[in-house]
Parts: structure tokens; C-alpha cells; sequence
């Protein structure tokens, strides 16, 4: 994975880790949908799915399903697959966003 998938995926990870619990599921839910959009081979899926089973916390399966999603080739449908999700997560990445923003001001008023 070059640097510039790199910092996307870690920025991305970074921003749902403060998805609010009560919409951590369908964030989940969006990225399996946009994680089965995009070909791999189908030995790999039977492993993620049965990797993707054995986590037990939100994080880490945000964790699996973003590196997967970024991982492969970034050709022209990818392109238009990864545009899609992030559509479709914007309302939860700019609530969590507000939320870390929030957190981060109340650490530092509170010294």
C-alpha cells in the first residue's frame, strides 16, 4: 500500500473510532456493503468473512474492513466505489468528527 492509501486509511479509521455507539453498527453495515463491492479473489473473502467474525469490538472490524476496502488496485470503478461510500458515511463522519472536536476542546478547557 503506497503512502497516500496509507494516510487515507488512517485517517478514515481514525475518524469512525468516534462514530457514537448507537451508530457504530450501521457504520459497520455501510462498509461490509461497499467492502463486497470490490473484487478480490474468492479465497481471500472466505478468510475476511471468517476473520471479520472473530472480532468482537467495533474498532477492529473497522480496522479490517477499511484496510480492505483500500487495499486493492485503484482503478476507475474502485474509484467509484470508494466515492459511493463515502457519500454514504458523510453524515456519520461529520458527526464523528464534531464529536472528536468536542472531546478534544473539553480535554485541554478542563486543565
Amino acid at each position: 500500500m503506497g503512502k497516500e492509501k496509507a494516510n487515507w486509511e488512517m485517517t478514515l479509521k481514525n475518524i469512525l473510532y468516534y462514530v457514537d455507539e448507537n451508530d457504530q453498527q450501521r457504520v459497520l453495515d455501510i462498509l461490509v456493503k461497499y467492502e463486497k463491492k470490490i473484487t478480490d479473489s474468492k479465497l481471500k473473502d472466505c478468510f475476511q468473512k471468517i476473520i471479520f467474525h472473530t472480532k468482537k469490538d467495533y474498532y477492529s472490524k473497522v480496522d479490517l474492513l477499511v484496510h480492505d476496502i483500500l487495499e486493492g488496485k485503484l482503478d476507475d470503478k474502485t474509484k467509484n466505489i470508494l466515492n459511493d461510500l463515502l457519500l454514504e458515511l458523510k453524515p456519520d463522519i461529520e458527526k464523528a468528527e464534531k464529536t472528536f472536536w468536542e472531546r478534544l476542546i473539553s480535554i485541554f478547557q478542563g486543565s
